[in-house]
């Protein structure tokens, strides 16, 4: 509570008009009542992207692939249909904590098979997934907006390294084939893993369209293609640069809806 509030003190004070707050069932509310459940406004950034998708597609599986987590969000008749903590949301295959860019490789894999050897790898922050999806060209250097696990650089060299080091090598004890095939086989882990995850959801729901979004929407596409479900991306939808950000874009519009700014009233 005291890290929401102190949040939305600054805010408030940076602004001078009143100001919106979405919470998990995407409803706004200016949080400025201190009754106010002030819970319900943690960690709901995918609220507002699931009403914007619930009003604009209609019933489906919404999943948000970032940096770090997916969200995994079922929208049955104009809302969402998910658990509102992110406990309950891990219990229910809703939230996957992994990610494009921030995922430790060691929690994805225990061994890899290197051609001549099934090998262990070493259980440290040696590599993240960033340095995966940049060795096989998924993201570019713009894309790496995380630091990096070893405080060097983001250059696909540095990222190979990185990948070597898991296996406790250097780029002259492991070939260049086989750090490219270490991080295919972080990615096949990785798409199994939110690929078991999304099956979950359309056994529960009966839900077979799939909207894919953000920075890990190449990813969610192929499990798709892999899996034959149907599928759309936010980009097409909305524009590439829209789907890294759908969860700013998608308040700002319910808020357009909404209210009406030139008297700053709910209309």
């Amino acid at each position: 509570e005291e890290g929401l509030r102190f949040i939305s003190n600054i805010v408030n004070k940076a602004f001078n008009c009143p100001v919106h707050y979405i919470n998990q069932s995407g409803e706004f509310a200016e949080l400025i009542n201190t009754d106010i459940d002030i819970y319900s406004f943690a960690a709901a950034n995918w609220a507002a992207s699931s009403r914007l998708i619930a009003k604009d597609i209609g019933d489906c599986i919404f999943v948000d692939m970032g940096s770090t987590t997916t969200d995994i969000i079922p929208i049955i008749n104009g809302r969402h249909s998910a658990q509102t903590s992110d406990l309950k949301r891990l219990c229910k295959n809703q939230l996957v904590y992994t990610g494009i860019l921030r995922t430790n490789v060691a929690t994805l894999l225990s061994n890899v098979n290197l051609g001549d050897c099934e090998c262990r790898i070493a259980s440290e922050l040696f590599a993240t997934t960033a340095d995966v999806y940049r060795s096989l060209e998924n993201i570019g250097n713009e894309d790496y907006i995380c630091d990096t696990a070893d405080g060097a650089g983001k250059e696909k060299r540095d990222c190979f390294r990185r990948l070597a080091r898991i296996v406790c090598a250097d780029l002259t004890e492991i070939s260049h084939d086989n750090i490219i095939s270490i991080a295919e086989q972080v990615k096949e882990t990785q798409k199994d893993i939110i690929s078991t995850a999304i099956t979950n959801t359309v056994n529960e729901f009966g839900l077979t369209k799939i909207i894919c979004a953000g920075i890990g929407e190449f990813l969610l596409k192929e499990i798709c293609i892999d899996q034959n479900l149907d599928f759309e991306l936010s980009s097409d939808l909305w524009g590439s640069k829209l789907s890294d950000m759908l969860p700013a874009y998608a308040a700002a519009r319910i808020l357009e809806m909404e209210y009406d700014t030139s008297t700053q009233t709910r209309r």
